[in-house]
């Protein structure tokens, strides 16, 4: 039964933020992986993750990526080398001289030393990289690191932040051949491949290395299902990212003419482009949005950005995970996609601030459109709030809604003398889908909704800036998550996008 089976995905991801990102993100699908005797996991594991066995013989189970980055982000590969030890020189057939270099190895990050440890401690401030705190095992032909000399650094001495260095990365016989090598690698190991998803950096080579990937894809693979996250981050969280320092007005313009590229590149050559951002505008000296962090506090770092956005990621892709009930990519993707408009607009309440006094329940009631949930914003740049959109279509995850913040008891029931009709539904999505059809003000609203019993994972590295005011260690957040196209969205971002490009530029 092929509906009773995993459809499986392979990921890209492209460019420091993306791996910050990717990093959370990977952490979050490995802290739900249940062992024997464990409840009987709700999503597929095998849609994101492969299994395999080292040259030993020991079996693995890593994910189907493929992530693009420059050596200089590379802090450390544990995650790599304790899975795949490489080796020594004493193992070597060959009879002739050797000359062996030592090269220093990079110092592990303390969270990192914890993992294989007894210890439990946590301290964010020695992460300089994303690979510092990711934990979850990569397979060898993953990581592609784009040459610095050739590449990255470029003839003229400039960083990788001109669109057209991305596609002259894929023109290099030997990087193209790698990529297309583990691309069919990880393919043929699917048995009902599903397509991609994708997350890249909008703002530099890697855009340009993504529209040079998607166009080998379509050649090589026909037309597949690609899901495209295309990422501007806040200009100090990138400049940490790239471990470089603030830009010069010349670097400025050379990345908004790389987003606008990717923009119109990435979003034709997508099934469904989701743009994403913590800022209100798609350039990166664009203001945080206000009240992202529950505690009030400012976030500087990539590392604390780039959990936000996994966070909305790793629920926009929950429906093509979930074993009852879901939704392939491409069934998703045609829900979000009208004629040639296929830029949808995420939006995120992260955390859904509920409880046994304030119950899902009690906020639909208070509500006139879902729009109107508590702390969702949008992460679509350019629009700065959710309210007042008309969406034609929506696709809505919710998790981590357990009973007691579902609905009241019955003994506040009884205290307020009456039942309102969502206090009779028995999940989170049986309860959002009676309240929108009762809506009468949007009739033309088409919404899909999934929920999920499984909360966001906030252990470890999980930042502990995002958590509220006196969370403890037993606690668990709920979120929301809510893709929605709207009628207008991309002529009125574009619109936006263009005068920011034109005043940068001039």
């Amino acid at each position: 039964d092929v509906e009773a089976m995993a459809r499986e995905i392979v990921t890209l991801q492209l460019g420091p933020f993306a791996n910050y990102a990717g990093a959370h993100y990977w952490n979050s699908q490995t802290s739900r992986f249940a062992f024997e005797g464990e409840k009987e996991p709700d999503v597929y594991y095998d849609t994101l993750f492969r299994q395999g066995e080292t040259i030993h013989g020991d079996q693995t189970y890593t994910p189907r990526l493929l992530l693009f980055d420059v050596k200089s982000s590379l802090q450390s590969q544990m995650s790599l080398k304790a899975l795949y030890p490489s080796g020594n020189a004493d193992s070597l057939c060959w009879e002739g001289g050797i000359s062996k270099i030592d090269q220093p190895a990079t110092a592990v990050s303390s969270y990192l030393e914890t993992l294989n440890t007894a210890g439990q401690s946590f301290d964010p401030s020695t992460f300089r990289s994303w690979n510092d705190y990711m934990h979850t095992y990569l397979h060898p032909r993953t990581v592609h690191m784009v040459n610095t000399v050739a590449v990255a650094e470029g003839e003229d001495g400039r960083p990788f932040d001109v669109f057209s260095g991305g596609l002259h990365a894929l023109a290099q016989s030997t990087f193209r051949m790698h990529v297309e090598d583990s691309l069919r690698f990880f393919m043929e190991d699917c048995d009902y491949f599903s397509g991609f998803q994708m997350a890249t950096q909008l703002d530099d080579g890697f855009a340009g290395l993504a529209s040079a990937l998607l166009e080998l894809i379509a050649d090589e693979h026909g037309k597949t299902t690609v899901v495209t996250y295309g990422l501007v981050p806040e200009e100090s969280a990138l400049a940490a990212a790239r471990n470089t320092r603030q830009p010069s007005l010349a670097t400025l313009e050379r990345r908004v003419l790389a987003t606008t590229l990717s923009v119109s590149r990435l979003s034709a050559a997508s099934s469904l482009f989701v743009p994403l951002s913590l800022t209100t505008g798609w350039h990166q000296h664009a203001p945080l949005r206000s009240n992202l962090c529950p505690q009030g506090h400012t976030l500087h770092t990539a590392y604390e950005q780039s959990a936000i956005v996994a966070a909305a990621w790793d629920a926009a892709s929950l429906p093509a995970r979930l074993k009852h009930g879901g939704m392939t990519m491409m069934e998703v993707a045609s829900l979000l996609t009208a004629g040639s408009r296929n830029i949808a607009t995420l939006s995120q309440s992260l955390p859904l601030s509920l409880s046994p006094q304030n119950t899902l329940s009690d906020v639909l009631q208070r509500l006139d459109d879902l729009s109107q949930l508590p702390g969702l914003q949008p992460l679509m740049p350019g629009i700065e709030n959710s309210a007042g959109l008309e969406s034609l279509s929506r696709v809505m995850v919710v998790r981590g809604v357990h009973e007691t913040i579902l609905r009241p008891t019955e003994a506040i029931q009884r205290e307020r003398q009456r039942r309102h009709p969502l206090d009779r539904c028995q999940s989170a999505r049986e309860m959002i889908l009676h309240y929108v059809s009762e809506q009468t003000s949007h009739v033309s609203h088409k919404t899909w909704v999934f929920d999920d019993a499984e909360p966001i994972n906030t252990k470890p590295p999980f930042p502990p800036t995002l958590l509220p005011e006196g969370f403890g260690p037993t606690d668990t957040m709920a979120s929301a998550c809510m893709l929605s196209l709207e009628p207008a969205v991309k002529v009125v971002n574009e619109s936006r996008f263009i005068i920011h490009t034109i005043f940068l530029v001039a």
